[in-house]
């Protein structure tokens, strides 16, 4: 099975920062998930916190062939009550609703703060009996950093995980930290493959607000020449080949785009180390904390 994944967020909303942003209209979307389904490229990743994704991707004529990922938005609280796990429990069931499905393959927690702080049992617990009643196959969450995984897997038994995977951002493959996890029966997903599209920029496009940045990203551009591959090429492959990983989610705006990174997958390459690209500092390897 193909480990390539459709992110869902440019279906909804403005997203990412490689190009002007649009949201992918109905028919370069249908176009889109035609050739996913064509690919056996089976897992979507989606949240209602993406605009309008999940009601458009359940007006899809053939929605139920793929594996649906979302999540909750109890967002980031101190405590978890029987309040927020409601809120939780209401917008799971609306998504449900909204990709017109009876059930789907897998529910991550957004925010990770959620299954660390007070309360958490509560919605540990619940996301336990959404997959005793069958709408959901696998429970998990989604993070940025190994010692949230570390904390949240020592106190919850969880079935996926999804981790950011790029050559700047090697954080969860120090310490053979992938290969702990999945050896713990987790199911792995990496997104953010192309650091919110920074890595398929030139040099000249690169923004002044991320100049931190500046001297990695040319680096990187650098060793894609020298191996003779599109920066695509080499971020692609570099999440790929990482073994514990079974999907790597990738967002697109065009289905050219999508063609490419299909056409890329179908060619695999040998990769020498890149160890070196790593950018350790998460204030710059986490676009959540870029500034705006």
């Amino acid at each position: 099975m193909m480990k390539i994944g459709l992110g869902t967020a440019q279906f909804g909303m403005k997203y990412g920062i490689s190009s002007p942003c649009k949201v992918v209209d109905d028919q370069e979307m249908a176009a889109i998930l035609d050739l996913a389904v064509e690919n056996s490229a089976v897992i979507l990743d989606t949240s209602p916190a993406y605009g309008n994704a999940e009601e458009r991707l359940g007006g899809y004529r053939s929605i139920e062939f793929f594996d649906c990922v979302t999540k909750t938005v109890t967002g980031r609280h101190r405590y978890i009550d029987e309040s927020h796990v409601s809120r939780m429990v209401d917008h799971f069931e609306a998504s449900l609703a909204s990709l017109k499905l009876p059930s789907v393959y897998g529910l991550l927690v957004h925010d990770c703060h959620d299954l660390i702080c007070d309360g958490s049992d509560r919605l540990f617990d619940a996301l336990l009996s959404l997959k005793e009643r069958g709408l959901v196959k696998k429970i998990g969450v989604s993070v940025y950093l190994p010692e949230e995984a570390d904390a949240i897997l020592s106190r919850y038994d969880l079935d996926l995980l999804q981790v950011p995977l790029n050559p700047l951002n090697q954080s969860f493959l120090e310490g053979d930290c992938l290969g702990a996890i999945s050896a713990m029966g987790v199911e792995v997903h990496a997104r953010s493959l192309f650091l919110q599209g920074l890595l398929l920029l030139s040099s000249e496009n690169f923004p002044r607000r991320l100049s931190p940045l500046a001297d990695a990203h040319a680096c990187f551009i650098n060793c894609a020449k020298e191996l003779g591959v599109t920066p695509l090429q080499l971020a692609l492959n570099f999440a790929l080949g990482q073994l514990p990983v079974q999907s790597a989610l990738v967002g697109v705006e065009n289905l050219t785009q999508f063609r490419e990174i299909l056409h890329a997958v179908g060619n695999p390459l040998d990769l020498p180390d890149i160890s070196h690209l790593h950018v350790p500092d998460p204030d710059w390897n986490n676009p959540a904390k870029w500034p705006k």
